[in-house]
C-alpha cells in the first residue's frame, strides 16, 4: 500500500512540477502545495496504520528507536496528572512514540486527556528512578484495541540504553 502511495506521489510530483516550469503561474503553484500536503498526510496515515499493525513486542521496538532518535516520549494527562492503568498485577503509565498515537488512544473514558511530551533527559533523570520506587511499571505503545508490551521502568531504561 505504501509502495502505491509513493507511486501516486511520485507521478502528481512530476506532473505538477512540469505544469508549474511551463506555466509558471501562482495558481499553478497553490493547487501543487495543496496536492503535496494532502499526499504527505496519506503517507503519514499509512505509516501511522503500518506500525500499530505490528504486535506488541514490534512496537516496543518501534518506541525505542523513536524515543532515542526524537529524544523524547509521550504520555497522557489530564487534571489529576499523569495517566495510570491498573492490571490485575501492577499499576502502569502507558507510553507512546509520539502524539499522534497518544492522542488516538485517548477516547471513551480518556478523551479528555492530553498527549505531554517529556524529553528523554528528563525522563532519565526523574520518572526511571519515581516509577521504580513507586512500583510502577510502563505499558509502552498501548491501542484502544490491542494491550502494549508491559516492562519495568529499569529494564525499559537499558532497552534505550541498548538502541542508542
Amino acid at each position: 500500500m505504501r509502495f502505491i502511495a509513493e507511486v501516486y506521489s511520485f507521478v502528481i510530483g512530476f506532473i505538477a512540477y512540469s505544469l508549474i516550469a511551463l506555466f509558471n503561474t501562482e495558481w499553478m503553484v497553490r493547487r501543487f502545495n495543496f496536492i503535496a500536503l494532502y499526499f504527505r498526510k496519506l503517507m503519514v496515515t499509512l505509516d501511522l496504520q503500518a506500525i500499530q499493525a505490528l504486535s506488541p513486542d514490534k512496537r516496543y521496538a518501534y518506541l525505542l528507536k523513536s524515543v532515542v532518535h526524537n529524544q523524547e516520549i509521550w504520555i497522557l494527562t489530564d487534571e489529576h496528572g499523569c495517566v495510570m492503568l491498573n492490571t490485575e498485577d501492577e499499576d502502569c503509565v502507558p507510553v507512546w512514540p509520539s502524539e499522534a498515537f497518544a492522542q488516538q488512544w485517548a477516547n471513551g473514558d480518556w478523551e479528555t486527556c492530553v498527549a505531554k511530551s517529556i524529553t528523554l533527559k528528563v525522563w532519565q533523570q526523574r520518572w526511571t528512578h519515581g516509577l521504580t520506587d513507586d512500583d510502577v511499571e510502563l505499558v509502552a505503545f498501548p491501542l484502544t484495541e490491542d494491550d502494549g508490551y508491559i516492562v519495568s521502568a529499569q529494564e525499559f531504561e537499558e532497552d534505550l540504553s541498548k538502541s542508542a
